[in-house]
C-alpha cells in the first residue's frame, strides 16, 4: 500500500480524487485502522463513556483523604474521571509507559498509583494501541511500501513518530506555484517569507492590486453571503476547494435551494431524532414525572410505543396530565380494542415506558432498572437496522450506537459493584455518549461538489480556485494543566509533550494554506463585522496595504463587482384584511348536524372564524402541550365539584365530612389529571390551588344550603332545537330547590368583572342557551348564575333563587327570555347575509360598515377573544 498521511485528514476532502489501487489518503485514525488489522491486533472498539466508567472505578479504589482528586471525585465522579483519563491518554500518546519514578510530586504519584490498577482494566487509548503496534512491528512488518507525510515527522506525537520511523516515509509539501505576475503570487511569496521568520516593517507592506486573483467580500449577514456565494459558484469551477468551518450547514442549505450540489456540510448534532429518545426515556425514570418530557416522548417520531397507542395517550396526557383514573382506563380500553390480539404487546410497551415505578432524584435509580430500559431501547433500534431506506438506516444506526455505548457504560458500573446511579451521574454519562452527535444522513456531498475541508491544515493539494468561507477565530490550544516541575517529571518518565509555542507556530503556518494552495484565485468571504476574524486574515491585513473589501449588499445592487443579470420581480402585496368576504350568492355551505354554544358564538359574532373552522374544516396544527395555568386549574376544579356531587347524598354531609373528603380527593385528582403540579418548583401552585378549591367547595355548599337546594346534577347533557336545527350542551350544575324550581350555574375559574357585566347587560348567551334547552324540557325558565371558583363568588341577576348571591347591577330591564329572542333575531340576520354570500370579519382595528349594524332587537355585537382564534393570519395582512 501507498499511504498519504496527515494529522487532520480524517473526515476531510482536501485533495484531488483520483482512480488508484492500493493508494489511500488518511488521517491518524485511518492509519491506525490500517496498521492494527495487518499486524493481527484486532480488538473490540470500546466507547469512551465505558472507558470513563472503568477509570472511575480505578480512582475509587485508590481514593482516600490525601489524594489530590479526592474532593473533586466527591463533587463530580464522572467529570473528574473524564478529565483525569484525558490526562492519562495524552501522556500515553506522547510516550508514557505507565510509571512515575519520582516520589515527591503528589499529583503524578497519585496518577501512577491509579495506573497500577488501570493498566489492566481500562480499555487502551490511542497511545497504548500505538505501543502495541510498535511491539508487533518488531517481528512483523505491515504491507506498506510508502507513507507520504503531509507534515514533518517532528509535528506528530511521540508514539506516532516511533511507529512511522519504522516505515518507509517521505515528506510532501504543497506544490510550488510559479509566479504568474498576479497579486496572488506576490502575496504568496510574502507569506512564505513570513513563515520563514522574516520580519517586515510597516512601510514594506504590499500594495493591494485588484486583478481579481485575491477577492475579498463581506456581507452584513451570513444568509446574504451564502446567497452571493451560490451565485458565484453557479458560474462553474473546474478545480476548486472550499474551506468552511463556520456556518457551513447554512451555506449548504442555500446552495441546495438554488439547485447547486450539496457539499456534505451538515453539522454534527446531538439533537438528531434517534439521539433524543434515550434522554427522554431516562428522564421518565424520575419522580415527580415531568409531563412535558412525557408528551415529547410520546409525540416523537422515534418512539418504542406503537403509533396509535402513543397518540391516544399523548392526547389524554396533554389535556389531563396524570396517569390513572377513569379517563386513563378509558383510553387504555380503546387501545385494546384497536390492537385486538396484539393488545398485550402494546400494554407491555406502555408498562415499560410510561406506567412504571419511578425514583427520587436524591436517592438515585437502581443500575439494573437503567440497564433493562437501555437494553430494550437497543432492541428497538436493532429491529430497524435493516431499513430499506439508506438514510433511515444510517439514522437508526446512530441511535443504536449511542444506546449500545450507554448500555456498556452502565454494564461496567454494574460490574464494578454500583447499585444505584444519581440523576446527575446519569446526565453526565448520557452527555458523554452523545457529545459527538451525528450528521444528517440525507445531507451528503453530491456530484459536482468541490473539495471541502473544515480545517485549513487539511488542504494538502493545490487548486485553481480556493474559497475560504467565514474565516473566524479557531480554537486555540490551552496551556497544559501541569506545572513546570510536573512536566519535567513527566519528561523523565518518557512523556515528550510538545511546547505550546511550537504548536501555535505550527498552527499559524497551517492557517495560511488556503492562500498558499491557490493557483489562480482565492475568494475570502469574511464573516459579519461583529465576529472575531481568523488570525490568518489578521496576518494578511498586516502585510497588505488597503485591501479592498467588497460589500455584498452593493454587489447585489449592481455595484463594485460584475454580478449576474438580475430579474426584477414585481412586488405583489399580500391580501389586505377586509371587513367583508364575498362568496358567490347561494354558495352551498354544509351545516353541522348538531350545534353547540361554541359554534353558534363564532357564527353570530365572527362569521369568518365560523366559516373556516366548520364548513371549511380548517384545523390548526395539532402541537400537543401540557395543560397548565388557569385552564388546568379550572379543569381540576370542575373535576372536584363533579366528583363531589356524584357522591350519595352530598347535600346531607356535614362541613367536617366535606372537608375530610376534599383533603383525600384533591391529591388523587391532581395525580390523575393535573400531575404537573407535583413537579419540582410547583409546590406553591399546588398549595394555592388546594386552598382556593377548598374554599370554593365550602362556599358553594353554603350558597346551595341558603337556596334550599335538594338536588344537584353535574355536567348534565341538555338537548333541544333552535331555528337553525339541533343544539346540545353540558351544564356545569343544574339545581332543583325545595319548590321544584330549577337553576343553572356555570362555573368559571376567574373573570368576575367580565361575567358580572354579562349578567348586568343581559349578554350571558351560553347560560341563556342552556336555560332555553332546559325550558324545552321542563316548560319553565330556570334561574341562572355564574360561580367564580377562584373567588368563591356566586353572581346572579337577582336574589329570588339565591338569597346570598352577589347581584349584578342590571343595566337594562331584560332577563334570559329576552336574551333568547334577541339570539333568534341575530341568527336570522346572519343567516340571511350568509345566503347572500356575505361573511363578516370582526377583528379589532377593522372598521365597521353599514352592513355591520346588528338588528335593533338583536344581540349587541361582541369582540371574541383573539387568543382563541386560530385563523387570525388568514383574515388578511394588516
Amino acid at each position: 500500500m501507498k499511504i498519504r498521511l496527515g494529522l487532520q485528514l480524517d473526515g476531510q476532502r482536501g485533495w484531488h480524487a483520483k482512480d488508484s489501487i492500493n493508494e489511500i489518503t488518511v488521517g491518524t485514525n485511518g492509519m491506525l485502522g490500517i496498521l492494527e488489522p495487518q499486524l493481527g491486533l484486532i480488538a473490540e472498539a470500546i466507547p469512551q463513556a465505558q472507558r470513563i466508567v472503568q477509570y472511575l472505578d480505578c480512582l475509587k479504589k485508590c481514593d482516600h483523604q490525601n489524594r489530590f482528586f479526592h474532593f473533586s471525585l466527591q463533587a463530580d465522579e464522572l467529570g473528574t474521571a473524564a478529565t483525569l483519563l484525558s490526562w492519562r491518554d495524552k501522556w500515553y500518546l506522547h510516550g508514557w509507559n505507565g510509571a512515575i519514578e519520582s516520589t515527591r510530586n503528589g499529583r503524578l504519584v497519585d496518577m501512577a498509583d491509579v495506573e497500577k490498577i488501570a493498566i489492566g482494566k481500562v480499555a487502551p487509548s490511542e497511545g497504548e494501541r500505538l505501543a502495541s503496534v510498535l511491539q508487533a512491528m518488531a517481528w512483523r512488518k505491515p504491507a506498506i511500501s510508502q507513507v507520504t507525510l503531509t507534515a514533518p515527522l517532528t509535528v506528530y506525537p511521540k508514539r506516532w513518530q516511533q511507529v512511522l520511523s519504522l516505515l518507509p516515509t517521505e515528506l510532501e509539501s504543497l506544490e510550488t506555484i510559479p509566479h504568474s505576475g498576479k497579486f496572488l503570487c506576490t502575496l504568496q511569496d510574502r507569506l512564505h517569507k513570513v513563515q520563514a521568520g522574516q520580519v517586515f516593517k510597516e512601510e514594506d507592506r504590499l500594495s493591494y492590486q485588484s486583478d481579481g486573483s485575491v477577492l475579498v467580500v463581506r456581507a452584513e449577514t451570513r444568509l446574504l453571503a451564502s446567497r452571493w456565494l451560490s451565485d458565484h459558484l453557479s458560474n462553474g469551477i473546474e478545480d476548486g476547494a472550499l474551506v468552511a468551518s463556520d456556518s457551513a450547514a447554512l451555506l449548504d442549505d442555500i446552495l441546495s435551494s438554488v439547485g447547486q450540489p450539496r457539499h456534505g456540510l451538515s453539522e454534527s448534532s446531538a439533537y438528531r431524532p434517534t439521539l433524543q429518545i434515550l434522554s427522554m426515556a431516562l428522564d421518565l425514570l424520575w419522580s415527580p414525572l415531568n409531563f412535558k418530557v412525557l408528551i415529547s416522548f410520546l409525540s416523537h417520531p422515534v418512539c418504542p410505543v406503537s403509533t396509535y397507542a402513543r397518540r391516544q395517550l399523548a392526547g389524554k396526557l396533554a389535556s389531563q396530565p396524570g396517569i390513572g383514573g377513569e379517563q386513563w382506563i378509558k383510553v387504555l380500553n380503546s387501545i385494546d380494542e384497536h390492537y385486538e390480539d396484539k393488545a398485550a404487546i402494546v400494554r407491555e410497551q406502555i408498562s415499560t415506558w410510561i406506567d412504571h415505578p419511578r425514583f427520587d432524584q436524591n436517592a438515585g435509580v437502581p443500575v439494573e432498572e437503567v440497564l433493562v430500559r437501555t437494553l430494550k431501547l437497543a432492541d428497538y433500534f436493532r429491529d430497524h437496522l435493516a431499513d430499506d431506506d439508506v438514510a433511515k438506516r444510517a439514522s437508526w444506526s446512530a441511535g443504536f450506537s449511542q444506546v449500545t455505548a450507554f448500555s456498556r457504560a452502565i454494564e461496567q458500573l454494574q460490574q464494578d459493584g454500583a447499585k444505584s446511579i444519581s440523576h446527575r451521574q446519569l446526565q453526565k454519562l448520557l452527555a458523554q455518549v452523545t457529545s459527538r452527535g451525528s450528521v444528517n444522513p440525507k445531507l451528503v456531498a453530491e456530484v459536482g461538489s468541490l473539495a471541502v475541508v473544515d480545517d485549513p491544515n487539511a488542504l494538502i493539494d493545490t487548486f485553481n480556485q480556493i474559497i475560504w468561507w467565514q474565516p473566524v477565530m479557531p480554537g486555540i490550544p490551552k496551556s497544559y494543566p501541569w506545572s513546570l516541575s510536573e512536566r519535567q517529571v513527566l519528561l523523565d518518565a518518557g512523556v515528550e509533550l510538545p511546547d505550546i509555542h511550537t504548536v501555535l507556530d505550527s498552527m499559524a503556518s497551517d492557517w495560511l494554506k488556503p492562500i498558499l494552495a491557490a493557483k489562480d484565485q482565492v475568494v475570502i468571504v469574511l464573516p459579519p463585522k461583529d465576529a472575531e476574524v481568523h488570525p490568518a486574515w489578521q496576518m494578511i491585513s498586516a502585510q497588505v496595504f488597503n485591501i479592498e473589501e467588497f460589500p455584498i449588499e452593493e454587489i447585489l445592487k449592481g455595484g463594485g463587482l460584475a454580478a449576474k443579470p438580475s430579474t426584477v420581480v414585481a412586488h405583489k402585496p399580500l391580501p389586505h384584511i377586509r371587513r367583508w368576504w364575498h362568496l358567490p350568492e347561494d354558495t352551498p355551505i354544509s351545516r353541522r348536524g348538531q350545534d353547540s354554544f361554541t359554534s353558534l358564538e363564532s357564527y353570530l359574532f365572527n362569521p369568518y372564524q365560523w366559516l373556516l373552522r366548520y364548513p371549511a374544516s380548517l384545523k390548526a396544527s395539532n402541537i400537543l402541550s401540557v395543560s397548565d395555568g388557569f385552564l388546568l386549574d379550572g379543569q381540576l376544579a370542575h373535576a372536584i365539584v363533579e366528583n363531589f356531587f356524584a357522591l350519595p347524598n352530598p347535600l346531607q354531609m356535614k362541613e367536617s365530612q366535606v372537608m375530610e373528603w376534599f383533603d383525600h380527593e384533591f391529591p388523587r385528582v391532581v395525580e390523575m389529571q393535573g400531575a404537573v403540579l407535583l413537579m419540582h418548583g410547583r409546590r406553591s401552585d399546588y398549595e394555592g390551588l388546594r386552598y382556593r378549591l377548598r374554599r370554593a367547595l365550602k362556599n358553594l355548599l353554603v350558597q346551595l344550603k341558603s337556596a334550599d337546594i335538594r338536588k344537584v346534577q353535574s355536567e348534565l347533557e341538555l338537548r333541544g332545537h333552535y331555528p337553525g336545527g339541533e343544539i346540545k350542551g353540558y351544564a356545569d350544575l343544574v339545581l332543583t330547590n325545595a319548590k321544584g324550581n330549577h337553576a343553572i350555574v356555570d362555573m368559571k375559574w376567574g373573570g368576575r368583572p367580565k361575567y358580572t357585566k354579562k349578567l348586568a347587560e343581559n349578554r350571558h348567551l351560553q347560560l341563556g342557551i342552556y336555560a332555553e334547552l332546559l325550558r324545552q324540557k321542563t316548560e319553565t325558565w330556570p334561574d341562572v348564575g355564574y360561580y367564580i371558583l377562584a373567588e368563591s363568588k356566586l353572581i346572579t341577576q337577582h336574589d329570588n333563587y339565591f338569597p346570598d348571591s352577589s347581584i349584578a347591577n342590571r343595566a337594562i330591564d331584560e332577563s334570559t327570555p329576552h336574551l333568547w329572542e334577541r339570539f333568534k333575531v341575530t341568527y336570522a340576520w346572519r343567516s340571511k347575509l350568509l345566503k347572500e354570500g356575505k361573511v363578516e370579519v370582526v377583528l379589532a382595528g377593522v372598521d365597521e360598515t353599514e352592513e355591520s349594524l346588528t338588528p335593533e332587537d338583536g344581540l349587541n355585537p361582541e369582540m371574541l377573544e383573539p387568543n382563541y382564534n386560530d385563523y387570525l393570519t388568514l383574515a388578511g395582512w394588516r
